[in-house]
């Protein structure tokens, strides 16, 4: 009786990890992340804060604090060619680098991630005039690898990033409609 208990517990474990492999694999093979925000001003003074990564330290969500950052800055200061790499030993390493720039409305930036995993993805912000305000959308997307696959079962990928996107949008928003007002 213990060896057909203990047989029936190992194939139904075997059988939840089949399902949950199985589960996985028929998750998006690349994952797509989009938030927006009305803010209070121009959007020539938005992409202002947008198009120089120097300006991002001011409401990006990804800029925490940390002494053993590393921060470089090549190409233009702002516009297509400029980047910014990072390394530190909590966040890793990457690069962001802008690839399109049509001033005011639409800067598209590659963001290359190094450490702790090599990965590109795609980030894009548009910005539309609207009578009183401007919408920023805020886009990124990017490959859904097998291990994000599996994860995301558990997780909501969208939840996670459009956090940091919600977040990032907000302080532009500060930002932004402070400068408005100067």
């Amino acid at each position: 009786m213990v060896k057909t208990l203990a047989l029936s517990t190992v194939a139904l474990l075997i059988a939840a990890v089949a399902g949950l492999l199985g589960l996985a694999l028929t998750k998006p093979d690349t994952y797509q992340v989009q938030r927006e925000i009305e803010i209070a001003a121009a959007p020539a003074i938005i992409f202002e804060n947008l198009q120089s990564f120097r300006q991002w330290a001011q409401w990006s969500p990804w800029e925490r604090p940390a002494p053993d950052v590393k921060k470089t800055y090549a190409g233009p200061p702002s516009g297509t060619g400029a980047s910014y790499a990072w390394e530190g030993k909590d966040i890793g390493s990457g690069k962001l680098i802008i690839t399109d720039s049509t001033a005011p409305q639409k800067l598209a930036i590659r963001l290359e991630l190094v450490k702790p995993a090599q990965e590109t993805n795609h980030m894009t912000f548009e910005l539309t005039p609207l009578p009183a305000a401007t919408r920023v959308r805020w886009s990124m997307t990017g490959p859904t690898r097998f291990a994000a696959k599996l994860l995301s079962v558990f997780t909501n990928t969208d939840a996670l990033i459009g956090r940091d996107l919600d977040a990032g949008l907000a302080q532009l928003k500060t930002l932004s409609e402070s400068n408005a007002r100067r």
